[in-house]
């Protein structure tokens, strides 16, 4: 689970089990984070890019009926940073793998590869 399709759905996971621990949002989970699918992937973006006092991060949360305190969005930020960055080491590692074996199977020292990459996360995530 390391496509675009599947980034926001993995943070909402998160961010449940965080709340029941008592380490995000007092403990009280919103009946909106509840719902399957409504942390958008987009959200990781766009909590990613924000470099102003965590204002678009505050503002997603409200969005989703969570009253967020200061840490509470540094927290969040940090969860969807780690999310994207997971993605893309399972994305390379895969990728790797295989240029590494299409390598060997050939009997070469060195290979060159070219790679092409599309979608809406490699299009619009900052990082």
């Amino acid at each position: 689970m390391c496509s675009g399709m599947y980034l926001g759905e993995i943070v909402r996971q998160i961010l449940i089990d965080l709340t029941k621990r008592g380490f995000l949002f007092r403990g009280q989970i919103s009946e909106t984070l509840k719902t399957r699918g409504i942390f958008e992937t987009k959200f990781l973006s766009q909590i990613e890019s924000d470099r102003l006092a965590l204002l678009q991060v505050r503002a997603i949360l409200q969005q989703l009926g969570l009253d967020s305190t200061c840490d509470d969005s540094i927290i969040v930020k940090e969860v969807c940073g780690t999310v994207s960055r997971r993605a893309a080491q399972i994305c390379g590692a895969g990728m790797a793998a295989v240029v590494d074996k299409i390598r060997e199977n050939r009997g070469l020292d060195h290979l060159d590869i070219t790679v092409g990459v599309d979608g809406t996360l490699y299009k619009l995530h900052p990082q």
